[in-house]
């Protein structure tokens, strides 16, 4: 019984660690990007607002285009929320898309079928 009790606890320890791996890859991936120079790609993102938005991102692609789609301008079809909202509304989500449209129905005028939420209640609302 306790070499089975032992298989076990090695079985569940090398699962998480692997998991646990995978985050952590998850999360530098998306802080090299977050942080990287828009001329080479990246969101030219403070240090701070880099590792605020991908610590302990799930997926790092999805928290990115997040995070793009929330900043982006809206006559480029982006909500157009400050550097700090977008990274508010998108760190640590693993569905970009559901996250952007909960906050474009929130912030949406309900007479268009929205909350009529400010920016602030709909980010608060929709955020992780």
């Amino acid at each position: 019984m306790k070499i089975f009790s032992s298989a076990i606890f090695v079985f569940l320890t090398s699962i998480i660690f692997i998991n646990s791996s995978q985050a952590n890859d998850q999360s530098v991936s998306c802080y090299q990007t977050a942080w990287e120079h828009p001329e080479k790609g990246g969101l030219g993102l403070t240090r701070g607002m880099a590792l605020d938005l991908c610590k302990g991102a799930p997926v790092a692609k999805e928290v990115l285009q997040c995070y793009r789609k929330a900043w982006e301008h809206p006559e480029k079809d982006g909500l157009g929320l400050s550097r700090g909202m977008a990274v508010d509304l998108c760190k640590g989500v693993s569905q970009s898309k559901k996250v952007i449209s909960c906050y474009q129905t929130a912030w949406e005028h309900p007479e268009k079928g929205g909350l009529g939420l400010t920016r602030g209640m709909a980010l608060d609302f929709c955020k992780k």
